[in-house]
């Protein structure tokens, strides 16, 4: 049985950041991945809902309760938290589904992470533009994820960090979501999503892979404001390594940069 691991990062906001396997430890904060009912007992039911709670709500962890509840196919357990709503303190139980898995913070502007669906062995998220309590965008990814375990569960580590353009013409910002599994045969990699005047667009995907004893291929992007960039360029690096049993090691197979240029808030391959 392996367990969810969520890691949670709030910054430019700034919440600490905090990596953790199996649950949302206590005294954690995070925020609320969608308009959500606190309840006074961990259970789906009209005659305990508090209040409702509005998306992109902070909150700290008090515990974790047995109970757990499947929506959308995604398997989490309830937790007790605490929060203040409108100057409002209140404490009672959220389902672990409606907590965001990372969070980053741009002004009156709150972006959330969290999934949306399970099914066929593959999770559906979403990046949520929440303002003032209400989501005004939304952007669907797929989160790095290998099939293994409790179906439902993530057991991944996931973390989001927020930061400038990076040289990208027309992006303010660009929020980095990156998501892994701390041994080897499980694919990993970042989800590159650009913020531009109040929209969310989906820049690049990278997957990395290492089989254990046979092989790696790893993929990263590279942008016009990295130390390495090159102007007007979002360069895609693959680099393939075998492992060489003569030598006890792994050994470059082949390296390869494929150029692209973002036009009309899309990727497009760079011409020659």
């Amino acid at each position: 049985m392996r367990f969810i691991i969520i890691a949670l990062t709030l910054v430019s906001g700034v919440f600490a950041a905090s990596t953790y396997e199996g649950e949302f430890p206590q005294g954690m904060r995070t925020a609320v991945f969608n308009e959500t009912r606190l309840r006074s007992a961990p259970r789906n039911d009209a005659s305990n809902v508090i209040r409702v709670i509005p998306a992109g709500t902070r909150v700290s962890i008090i515990e974790k309760s047995d109970a757990t509840m499947a929506g959308g196919g995604v398997v989490a357990p309830w937790y007790r938290v605490s929060l203040s709503d409108a100057g409002k303190d209140a404490s009672g139980y959220m389902w672990g589904g409606h907590l965001a898995l990372a969070a980053v913070e741009r002004g009156a502007d709150m972006f959330v992470i969290g999934l949306t669906r399970y099914s066929k062995g593959d999770f559906d998220a979403e990046c949520r533009m929440v303002r003032a309590g209400t989501i005004v965008k939304r952007l669907a990814f797929r989160p790095h994820y290998s099939v293994s375990g409790d179906p439902g569960a993530y057991y991944y580590s996931l973390s989001a960090s927020l930061s400038g353009n990076r040289g990208v013409d027309g992006i303010e910002n660009i929020i980095d979501v990156h998501c892994w599994f701390p041994a080897m045969d499980y694919p990993y990699g970042h989800i590159w999503i650009g913020v531009a005047k109040d929209a969310l667009y989906p820049i690049a995907r990278d997957t990395s892979f290492e089989e254990s004893g046979s092989k790696r291929s790893l993929r990263r992007y590279v942008f016009p404001g990295d130390p390495s960039g090159e102007r007007g360029i979002i360069a895609m690096i693959d680099v393939q390594y075998v492992f060489d049993g003569k030598v006890g090691d792994f050994t470059l197979k082949s390296s390869n940069r494929t150029s692209f240029r973002w036009h009309n808030n899309a990727l497009v391959p760079a011409k020659k």
